[in-house]
């Protein structure tokens, strides 16, 4: 009984092992990253923040418009760490958004 036991535990634990392995690495507060070629950028009426990467804490005001360019795809939030109202871009251009203060966006491959 013992024996069965033990082999029982042995194999569920080398299992277990197994599947960690497998798993795929998750950073960013939940967003897995992957790269794009360009960049996206706030335009306001007094300047332009270009961000070619993602970024957990920005701060950008009275936003008029993005212009996602190249590859990327992304996602802007009015709070850090990808938390607030959000803004999905799923294709490069220039959009009109609700969103007026970002304060994070992740940028992703199309």
């Amino acid at each position: 009984m013992l024996k069965v036991f033990l082999t029982v535990v042995l194999l569920s634990t080398v299992r277990g092992t197994s599947l960690r392995r497998r798993r795929s690495v998750i950073n960013d507060g939940g967003h897995v990253e992957t790269e794009c070629v360009g960049n996206l950028r706030l335009v306001t009426n007094s300047k332009t923040e270009t961000f070619s990467t993602s970024m957990s804490r920005v701060l950008v005001r009275d936003i008029a418009r993005v212009v996602v360019e190249g590859s990327c795809c992304g996602v802007i939030y009015s709070g850090v760490n990808y938390r607030g109202r959000s803004h999905s871009i799923n294709q490069p251009g220039e959009f009109l958004t609700r969103v007026r203060k970002v304060k994070s966006l992740v940028l992703r491959r199309c």
